[in-house]
């Protein structure tokens, strides 16, 4: 099912898991939604280059994921996080940390300007 989102974007939603999980209209307009400001976060991180911004933007995006898992049901929970590893200018290992998802384990890079401690 896709569906367009305020931004000008479109999504494609999963129909069975609308389904499993008894997902409302009302609450697929709001999933639509929170993928528009997704996309909306990764555009401004896109053309950031200031080291904080990217950090203060990847909190963002964070509590974006929290808001889509209570949209669709389910409990928050960072382990089933992923968009973390995929934001603009992240330099961790997206193959890596797709393996990790739904466990407590991640994997960061030193240097990464949005994870590492002390970005250079």
């Amino acid at each position: 099912m896709t569906h367009r989102h305020q931004e000008g974007g479109r999504e494609t939603l999963n129909p069975l898991l609308i389904k499993r999980q008894n997902r409302t209209d009302e609450d697929i307009e709001n999933i639509v939604e929170l993928h528009g400001e997704l996309h909306k976060a990764f555009d401004e991180m896109e053309a950031e280059t200031e080291t904080e911004r990217l950090q203060n933007l990847a909190i963002v995006v964070k509590e974006i994921e929290f808001r889509l898992q209570e949209a669709w049901g389910f409990d928050r929970n960072t382990d089933w996080h992923s968009w973390w590893f995929q934001v603009p200018h992240c330099t961790c290992p997206v193959l890596d940390n797709w393996d990790y998802v739904g466990t407590r384990l991640s994997v960061t890079t030193g240097g990464c300007p949005i994870h590492s401690p002390d970005p250079k």
